[in-house]
């Protein structure tokens, strides 16, 4: 026996409610991460992301459809794979900046002298 899920969309006054509710917890979680001293944006960060929307615009392109055929899984997979690093991206620690290379031992040492 097969049972079917009916499921109750929001209409209504509480659209715009919750749509509201869900932007607000988006922007407090961007300022707070933005408060946060590990939070690096690089650009590893805006390129795995810029990959990430050409990525949904070629899903889209496609129709965004259900991932059951084999070019809308693919797109669902890569997408996912993509966000999971810019979300890494943002967290990798910061490269130390190159330091000038130590003069050679040779030049800078005295001369040594003759024991003979």
């Amino acid at each position: 026996m097969r049972h079917r899920v009916h499921t109750q969309y929001p209409t209504g006054q509480y659209v715009p409610l919750l749509l509201a509710l869900l932007l607000l917890v988006d922007l407090t979680t961007l300022l707070l991460l933005r408060l946060s001293p590990q939070v690096r944006l690089t650009r590893a960060t805006f390129f795995s992301f810029a990959l990430m929307l050409g990525v949904f615009a070629i899903w889209a392109l496609a129709g965004f459809g259900y991932p059951s055929a084999p070019l809308p899984l693919t797109l669902n997979i890569v997408a996912k794979l993509l966000a999971f690093a810019t979300a890494l991206t943002l967290f990798l620690p910061q490269r130390r900046p190159a330091t000038a290379s130590t003069p050679d031992r040779a030049a800078t040492s005295e001369p040594v002298k003759d024991l003979t």
